[in-house]
């Protein structure tokens, strides 16, 4: 089977389990709720509770098989190894790109772009907090009329219908957000490839002048890695164990695990002799003799 095919297969069973996986919660959600609105004084019965559970179990059983058979394609269509690769933010290699043009050289498109991606983040922001601003004076709104008479949507003060008529609101600032999220990620892109381009010509421009000519794709390859490598390196002196060798001793870790372990048996042996298990102990009783029912 070849890379494609199985990314393939992997991608199609991924979608069918979530939908499988929001189809059983969706069925979960509709039993329990039509549970809590049945017209019985105790609903809440292990037969009545079995019977509606029953209901829906083909549908769990079969997100349970979807589950095993998960397991089963990944260990026979096992991923190919990677190397792992560190994870840089287009915003620290933007800024690596820009350091190297002068303030004055930045390309025009690059400017327009940042403006842009500003005021797209800035309408979000807007948006999600003119939805904060009408849910909350839906939700508060002790004058507030249902517009569905039923008892469902009337009953607790209308939170049902509340809840409705703020979901419209709540789903715009959240998709707000997504786009925002989506449109900053793409013209960073395109704007790093931008800058790219404007620095590789600069490089460019003055190795003709000492003398040394180089392609722009050369240029840009070299600079590229370049910048790269000046991240990674910054990352990696930020790791905490580059800055405490000792950390990577085993003895660290066998010491530290020792330590927790007499801590927490001295934390035990403190609350016994200080009557804390036996405060416990009743309170456990009483829930279980008094709340819950049992014994």
């Amino acid at each position: 089977m070849t890379d494609h095919a199985k990314r393939l297969t992997k991608r199609i069973y991924a979608i069918c389990l979530a939908l499988l996986t929001l189809l059983t919660g969706i069925l979960f959600i509709v039993q329990v709720f039509s549970i809590y609105r049945s017209a019985e004084s105790q609903p809440y019965t292990v037969e009545r509770i079995s019977a509606h559970f029953w209901a829906i179990a083909p549908v769990f059983f079969a997100w349970l098989l979807a589950v095993v058979a998960g397991g089963v394609i990944w260990t026979a269509i096992p991923d190919a190894p990677e190397r792992p690769k560190a994870y840089i933010e287009l915003k620290t290699t933007l800024e690596k790109f820009e350091k190297r043009l002068p303030l004055g050289e930045i390309p025009p498109q690059a400017k327009r772009l940042r403006a842009i991606r500003t005021v797209v983040w800035c309408v979000s922001l807007a948006c999600c907090l003119v939805s904060a601003i009408v849910s909350f004076t839906v939700l508060t709104d002790k004058s507030y009329a249902p517009r569905f008479q039923t008892e469902f949507f009337t009953a607790h003060g209308g939170a049902a219908d509340r809840l409705v008529r703020i979901l419209p609101w709540i789903l715009a600032g959240f998709f707000a957000l997504v786009f925002a999220s989506i449109f900053a990620f793409h013209s960073e892109k395109k704007q790093i490839g931008i800058v790219k381009t404007a620095v590789a010509e600069r490089v460019k421009k003055t190795a003709k002048e000492t003398g040394e000519v180089a392609t722009l794709s050369e240029t840009q390859t070299a600079l590229s890695a370049s910048v790269k490598a000046e991240t990674q390196g910054e990352k990696k002196s930020e790791s905490l164990l580059e800055k405490y060798p000792f950390l990577q001793s085993k003895w660290w870790g066998i010491g530290l695990r020792i330590a927790i372990g007499a801590l927490g048996v001295a934390l035990v042996v403190v609350g016994i002799f200080n009557g804390g298990m036996e405060d416990v102990l009743l309170k456990a009783v009483k829930i279980c003799t008094q709340c819950i029912g049992l014994g």
